[in-house]
């Protein structure tokens, strides 16, 4: 057995095995290929991958996390009927190796909370529970008109509006400062750091499968003070979500769950059958909102972290 490193050609394989070892985790073909060849290369993954012949038995993935203090996401699986033979070891060391060239101050890696076995793993290399999230899925096709249509009322100087039709660099920039603010009350496993606006220009709103028309504002008199977007997941039936937040200012006026409606909605009239969110297990309000919609629940994801020695 060895461990070689990945690039671009063997994409194909990474992604297999990936969903051998995680069907509820899916990873997009063009999403990946481009992170690997079009970020900047600070933030660029690296990736290896265990073989045995021709036989594929196991991954490794590192990333720098944008919008933190050097703080890196890594991925170590196995396939089902390999583990046990220093497979995971092996992947592991491979991550280190590379990050000792880095500057990294944390590291963290999100293990299934069913899956004893990689918990204890990461707790014998260091890593300690951080936080916990749920993935939540939802038929949009489900989910009564009635239940939109009460959900979308006007709200008293509050008006939504979908973000087609308004970008601009600074139209960018305003929401590029919204998401700043908000995302310092999304609970998280380390302090945020800025994004910056080229990477936030380049590779987040203008990402590819950013959902201009699925995406939406709550507006106060031409402020921003909420948004919710979305991306396209793995075909133009699936949606990811990313964000939804209010100014704390304007929250308990059924905003957030107003935004989160009119998302539902459009990707309902637009033949989506699956939106995707994860949130913290300690989100009770946005967890409660997206209880009411339908979404489900799927098995919890806990994120384990090592603080590194400078």
């Amino acid at each position: 057995m060895e461990v070689v490193v990945a690039g671009p050609s063997e994409l194909g394989d990474y992604i297999g095995l990936w969903h051998a070892v995680w069907p509820q985790r899916p990873r997009v073909h063009d999403e990946m290929l481009r992170d690997l060849t079009e970020l900047p290369f600070a933030y660029r993954p690296a990736l290896w991958l265990a073989v045995e012949g021709e036989t594929l038995l196991g991954y490794a993935e590192a990333s720098r996390m944008p919008g933190t203090k050097a703080a890196w996401s890594v991925e170590v699986g196995v396939i089902a009927g390999q583990r046990g033979r220093g497979i995971g070891d092996a992947l592991h060391r491979a991550v280190d190796d590379y990050l000792r060239g880095e500057r990294v101050n944390e590291r963290f890696a999100r293990v299934s909370e069913v899956d004893p076995e990689s918990l204890a793993f990461a707790e014998r290399r260091g890593y300690d529970e951080r936080k916990r999230d749920f993935e939540s899925q939802l038929d949009p096709q489900t989910v009564p008109d009635e239940l939109l249509d009460a959900w979308c009322a006007p709200i008293p100087e509050v008006e939504i509006v979908p973000m087609a039709g308004l970008d601009s660099r600074e139209f960018r920039q305003r929401l590029l400062a919204l998401f700043e603010t908000l995302r310092e009350d999304v609970p998280r496993a380390t302090i945020p750091e800025p994004i910056g606006f080229e990477f936030f220009d380049q590779h987040v709103v203008g990402d590819p499968d950013f959902r201009w028309h699925g995406s939406f504002l709550a507006m106060n008199r031409g402020r921003m003070i909420g948004m919710t977007a979305n991306f396209e997941g793995d075909g133009p039936e699936f949606v990811d979500q990313w964000i939804t937040g209010v100014l704390r200012e304007w929250r308990r006026q059924g905003i957030a769950r107003c935004l989160k409606a009119h998302s539902v909605r459009w990707s309902k009239a637009n033949g989506v059958r699956t939106i995707r969110t994860d949130n913290d297990s300690q989100n009770a309000g946005m967890l409660a909102i997206n209880d009411e919609l339908g979404f489900v629940r799927k098995v919890g994801l806990v994120t384990m972290g090592r603080s590194e020695v400078a």
